[in-house]
C-alpha cells in the first residue's frame, strides 16, 4: 500500500508542471478556470435559496416585530421596499405565517369579538364601549378584505355615546381606507355593497356619514347618496349633466385617437374635445287645420220686376199749380242668388320635445408631435372635421398644432426596461457560461482519459514472436504450396470477375483509390 506524503505534494506538482508541454499547460489552466466558474455559478445561483415576500406594505412597528420574531427563530430574511417588505425563503413562507399568527404578530390583523373572550368584572362601561368599537372595526375589516379586489383595509368608526341624560345623541359615522390589489378595481355595485354592509352593521348610520377611499386618496362613494338608483349612478341633475358631457367628449376623443394613431403612430398625437351642450328641455305644440268633408250645403235665389210713374225728383212737381211737365213711366227686373256650405274640418297637432343634451358647439384641439415629419395640418383638420361631424353654422372650431412632446417618462421607463433586459441577458449569459464550462470540463476529462488509455496501449509489451516450428521442413513446403495455390485461385476468380463485370470492378478500384 502506497501512502501519500503531503509534504512532497508541492514539489511533485511543480515537477509535473515543468514536465508539461505548452498545450498541456494551457489545458490545465482552462480546466482550473472552468472549475472555478462552475463552482461560482453553483454557489451563486443554484445553492442560493429563492426568496418570496412574507409580508408587504408593513408599518415600521409591524416590520420591527416581524424581524424580531424571525431573529428569534433563526430564519434568514431580506428587507426590501424601504423596510415595508420582508422576504424569506420561499419554502418557509406558509409555515412562518402560521408561526407569526400563533405568536399574535400577524401584521394588519387585530382581535375582533375575541376581545370579549376573557371575563373581567372590573371593566367600566367606557372600557366596554371601547372594546366593542375595536371588535366591530376588526370584524368589518375582515368582511371587507374578503373581496378579491381588496388586499387590505382599515375601518374607523365613531359611535355616539348613549346616555339617559343626553336628549340628542350624535350621529354615527364610518371611514374606510382600502388598499386594492395590483390592477384591482372596485365596481360601483361593490362600493355600494360595502356601504350597505356598514349601514347594516352600525346602528343608526346614514349613507352620507359613510366615507370610502383608497390608498391614493380617491373617494370611491362620492356618488352614493339617498337619491341614487339601483344602478349606482348619481340622480342629481348636475351630476347627470357632468356625466353626459364627459361621456360625449370621451367618445369623440376616443374616435379621434383611433383615427390619428393609425396615421402618426401611438404616443404621437393628443386630441381634446370640449362640447357645449344645451340642457334645456323644450316642448313645442303646433296645430294645422286640414280641409274636411262637406256636411251641408244651402243655396238661395230670388228674381223679380218693378213698374211706376213719376216726375222729377223733388217736391215742386207735386205742388198744385205747377207748370212742369210730368215725367214718363218705366219698368225693371232683378236676380239674387246665395250659397252656404258647411264643412267638417280636421286638425293636425304636432308636439316637438327637445331633450336635454343637444350639442350647441364643439371645440376640438389636436396636438401632433413635432418630431413627426411631413405633418399636413390641412389634411389633419379634414380628418378631424369628418370624425366629429363638423358644422360651421353652429360655431364648431378645430385647432391643429405641432409641438415637441415630453418623453422623459417614456425614456426613463424604456431605459429601465432595457436595464432589466440587460440583466436578464447577463443572467442567461452566466447560465450559458456555466453550462458551457461544465460541458468543456466534461469533454476535457473525456479527452484526458482517452489520451491516457492510448498511452497505456502504447506502453504494453509487444507480443512475443512465434516459436519456431519443430515440424519437418516438408510440412512447411506443403503449407507454402497450398497458400500459393489458394492465391492463384483467388487471382483467377478476380480476373474472371473483371472480365464479366468490368464496370463494377472499375468503380470499386476508384473507391479504393479515393480512400
Amino acid at each position: 500500500m502506497v501512502f501519500l506524503n503531503l509534504r512532497d505534494l508541492p514539489a511533485k506538482g511543480k515537477e509535473r508542471w515543468q514536465n508539461f508541454s505548452q498545450a498541456q499547460k494551457i489545458a490545465t489552466v482552462l480546466i482550473s478556470v472552468s472549475v472555478v466558474v462552475v463552482l461560482f455559478y453553483i454557489s451563486t445561483f443554484l445553492l442560493q435559496p429563492t426568496y418570496a415576500p412574507l409580508f408587504k406594505n408593513l408599518e415600521v412597528q409591524e416590520a420591527g416585530k416581524v424581524v424580531e420574531n424571525l431573529k428569534a427563530l433563526n430564519i434568514d430574511y431580506q428587507v426590501t421596499d424601504q423596510g415595508r417588505t420582508i422576504m424569506v425563503p420561499e419554502k418557509d413562507v406558509y409555515d412562518l405565517r402560521m408561526q407569526m399568527a400563533s405568536n399574535d404578530v400577524l401584521p394588519g390583523t387585530g382581535q375582533g369579538l375575541e376581545l370579549f373572550g376573557g371575563s373581567s368584572m372590573a371593566k367600566t362601561d367606557f372600557e366596554n364601549q371601547v372594546l366593542y368599537q375595536r371588535a366591530l372595526q376588526e370584524e368589518l375589516r375582515r368582511s371587507i378584505t374578503a373581496l378579491s379586489e381588496v388586499e387590505q383595509a382599515r375601518v374607523h368608526l365613531v359611535l355616539p355615546q348613549r346616555s339617559v341624560f343626553i336628549d340628542e345623541e350624535g350621529a354615527a359615522s364610518a371611514s374606510v381606507v382600502l388598499q386594492l390589489a395590483p390592477m384591482g378595481k372596485l365596481q360601483p355595485s361593490q362600493v355600494k355593497g360595502i356601504s350597505n354592509l356598514l349601514m347594516g352593521s352600525v346602528e343608526s348610520i346614514s349613507p352620507e356619514n359613510i366615507h370610502i377611499i383608497d390608498t391614493h386618496g380617491n373617494v370611491l362613494n362620492d356618488y352614493l347618496n339617498p337619491g341614487t338608483d339601483n344602478t349606482g349612478l348619481a340622480s342629481t341633475a348636475i351630476e347627470q349633466r357632468q356625466k353626459l358631457k364627459k361621456n360625449i367628449e370621451k367618445a369623440y376623443e376616443q374616435k379621434l385617437k383611433q383615427a390619428l394613431t393609425r396615421i402618426f403612430g401611438p404616443g404621437r398625437v393628443v386630441a381634446m374635445v370640449a362640447a357645449d351642450l344645451d340642457y334645456t328641455k323644450m316642448q313645442t305644440t303646433r296645430t294645422d287645420i286640414l280641409e274636411g268633408q262637406i256636411v251641408s250645403e244651402q243655396k238661395e235665389s230670388s228674381s223679380g220686376s218693378s213698374t211706376g210713374d213719376g216726375g222729377p225728383a223733388g217736391t215742386t212737381s207735386q205742388m198744385p199749380g205747377s207748370s212742369y211737365p210730368s215725367g214718363g213711366g218705366g219698368s225693371g227686373e232683378y236676380n239674387d242668388e246665395s250659397s252656404t256650405v258647411n264643412y267638417e274640418n280636421g286638425k293636425e297637432v304636432t308636439v316637438i320635445e327637445q331633450q336635454p343634451g343637444a350639442i350647441n358647439r364643439i371645440s376640438t384641439s389636436v396636438i401632433v408631435d413635432s418630431n413627426v415629419e411631413g405633418v399636413d395640418r390641412q389634411a389633419v383638420q379634414q380628418v378631424v372635421a369628418g370624425a366629429i361631424g363638423y358644422e360651421p353654422q353652429r360655431g364648431d372650431e378645430i385647432i391643429v398644432q405641432t409641438m415637441p412632446f415630453n418623453t422623459s417618462d417614456q425614456d426613463a421607463f424604456a431605459a429601465q426596461q432595457d436595464q432589466l433586459a440587460e440583466q436578464e441577458q447577463q443572467k442567461q449569459l452566466y447560465n450559458m457560461i456555466g453550462i458551457g464550462a461544465g460541458i468543456l470540463i466534461l469533454l476535457l476529462l473525456i479527452l484526458i482519459l482517452f489520451i491516457r488509455s492510448r498511452r497505456k496501449v502504447k506502453q504494453q509489451p509487444a507480443p512475443a514472436p512465434p516459436m519456431p516450428s519443430t515440424e519437418p521442413e516438408q510440412d512447411t513446403k506443403e503449407e507454402t504450396s497450398r497458400q500459393v495455390a489458394a492465391t492463384r485461385d483467388r487471382n483467377d476468380e478476380l480476373k474472371d470477375m473483371a472480365q464479366q463485370n468490368p464496370e463494377e470492378v472499375a468503380q470499386v478500384l476508384k473507391l479504393w483509390l479515393k480512400e
